[in-house]
C-alpha cells in the first residue's frame, strides 16, 4: 500500500498568489485540486496524507517566529510522521509577464528519485492537458529537500495568465489536473516497481 503525501500549498493566513480583480486566490484553487487528487488516489487504493483539507495554515497559536517557516516545519512533520512514500505539493504560478502559461513540475536539486517523479508528472500533465510544453526544473525547496521520501512540486498553471486563470477556476479543469497528477504518480510507481 503506497502512502502518498498531498500538500496543497498555502492556506489560512497565507493566500499565495491573489489576483484581486478576478477573485482568484491560489490557496483555494490548489486545495480544490488537492482534494480531487486525494479522491483519485484513494479510489486507486493508496493511503493519502493531506497536509491540509480546509482553508487553514499549519500554525499552532500563538505562532512564534516567522510564520511561513513554522507552517512548513509543521507540514514536514505531518509527512515524516506518516512515513509517506512520495509527496506531491500543489501550487499555482504567477509571473509579471501575462503571456507565460503552462503547468510545470519542480524537483529538489540532486535528488534523483524526485527528478524521475517530476518527469513522470510532467509527461502526464503534457499528455492530459495538451496545453503545456514545459519541462521539469530543478531548484531548492524546503519540503523536498528535508523530506526523506521523493517529492515534486506541481505548479498547475499561471494565475497571471488570464486564459489559464479562468481554466484553473473551473472545477472540471481542476479535476483534469488532478487526474494528470494521479496518472503521473501511477507512472512513477510502475517505473519504481
Amino acid at each position: 500500500l503506497m502512502v502518498i503525501g498531498v500538500d496543497p500549498g498555502h492556506g489560512g493566513y497565507d493566500p499565495g498568489v491573489v489576483i484581486s480583480e478576478d477573485g482568484i486566490i491560489e490557496k483555494d484553487i490548489v486545495l480544490g485540486i488537492g482534494l480531487c487528487l486525494e479522491e483519485y488516489l484513494q479510489q486507486g487504493g493508496a493511503k493519502v496524507v493531506m497536509t491540509r483539507k480546509t482553508d487553514a495554515d499549519l500554525l499552532e497559536l500563538p505562532a512564534a517566529g516567522p510564520k511561513k517557516r513554522k507552517d512548513m516545519d509543521n507540514r514536514l512533520a505531518i509527512l515524516e510522521n506518516s512515513r509517506v512514500d512520495l509527496l506531491v505539493s500543489v501550487h499555482a504560478n504567477s509571473f509579471p509577464a501575462a503571456n507565460w502559461r503552462g503547468a510545470q513540475t519542480f524537483y529538489q536539486n540532486g535528488k534523483e528519485n524526485g527528478e524521475i517523479l517530476a518527469g513522470c508528472l510532467q509527461s502526464e500533465l503534457t499528455r492530459v492537458l495538451q496545453n503545456t510544453d514545459r519541462l521539469p526544473q530543478a531548484g531548492d525547496f524546503f519540503l523536498l529537500r528535508e523530506l526523506g521520501a521523493p517529492g515534486a512540486i506541481v505548479e498547475v498553471g499561471f494565475l497571471s495568465n488570464r486564459v489559464e486563470a479562468t481554466l484553473l477556476l473551473d472545477s472540471d479543469y481542476q479535476k483534469k489536473i488532478a487526474w494528470a497528477i494521479y496518472a503521473g504518480i501511477i507512472r512513477y510507481a510502475n517505473h519504481e516497481g
